[in-house]
């Protein structure tokens, strides 16, 4: 049996994100719920850390608790040391987040080699277990507004993805078809199957609310924290599981 846990959207440095030293009731609540997590994926073969481990500078929202991108790698270093994996394979995250010209998240790669533990980085990870079962995980995905159309983009990306890797087998042969296409950078979690596979996007570790003008001032959705596994067995079986709690918005009301 073969384990792989994905966790992203850490965005440590933010008011509301996670941090192993609370600031806030919001960090004390994500701290217990990644205390939860960490165990569930416990030394796992291969954990995903599927883009935006830091907050960077956050230019669009500037909900910034600590701005110190040193302070913010190592802070996501320790978070995920606490699960221990085999192995990690991190995906590039958003630039306005991760970095453009200096890319954060390959500082967080080193430091993460450097505790033994191997890992590398690349936009795409492209995963192939016991010669059978494929995984995509891609940070980026378009994000829907309205609840019937979240899975309309990572069903569509699923689908191309699919058709392309048909088109490669006819060229050079059999190509093992992707089983899944993982996804981040929405921040809620969705899950849909169907013939040309499945397709889910993850939860995140950055709640709503803070200072930013994406948290509760413009809030109109919801968000999801947590963090998927995937159970692959040599008999050509697998499974994933999702470990995701709602994040919740309070709301000022006024009685008239």
């Amino acid at each position: 049996m073969y384990t792989i846990g994905v966790v992203s959207d850490l965005h440590c440095g933010a008011h509301t994100a996670l941090r192993l030293t609370p600031q806030n009731t919001i960090q004390e609540k994500l701290l217990a719920k990644w205390l939860t997590v960490a165990e569930w994926l416990q030394e796992c073969d291969l954990l995903i850390i599927n883009g935006d481990a830091n907050d960077g500078q956050d230019p669009k929202g500037r909900n910034m608790q600590v701005d110190d991108i040193p302070w913010q790698i190592a802070e996501a270093e320790k978070l995920i040391m606490m699960i221990k994996p085999k192995k990690i394979r991190m995906t590039t995250g958003s630039s306005y987040h991760v970095g453009d010209t200096i890319a954060y998240e390959k500082f967080l790669c080193g430091y993460l080699s450097r505790r033994g533990v191997d890992t590398c980085i690349r936009p795409v990870q492209d995963i192939i277990v016991y010669d059978w079962w494929r995984g995509l995980f891609r940070h980026a995905i378009g994000r829907s507004g309205v609840p019937h159309g979240r899975n309309t983009a990572p069903t569509r990306e699923k689908i191309w993805s699919t058709l392309k890797s048909a088109a490669g087998a006819a060229e050079t042969g059999y190509v093992i078809p992707p089983h899944l296409h993982c996804f981040s950078h929405v921040h809620y979690y969705t899950k849909s199957e169907d013939a040309f596979g499945t397709a889910i996007t993850t939860p995140c570790w950055k709640a709503s609310g803070g200072k930013d003008k994406y948290g509760a001032k413009f809030f109109n959705d919801h968000i999801d924290i947590g963090a998927v596994k995937i159970t692959i067995t040599e008999d050509r079986q697998w499974t994933s599981e999702c470990k995701h709690w709602t994040a919740q918005v309070s709301q000022e009301s006024e009685r008239v």
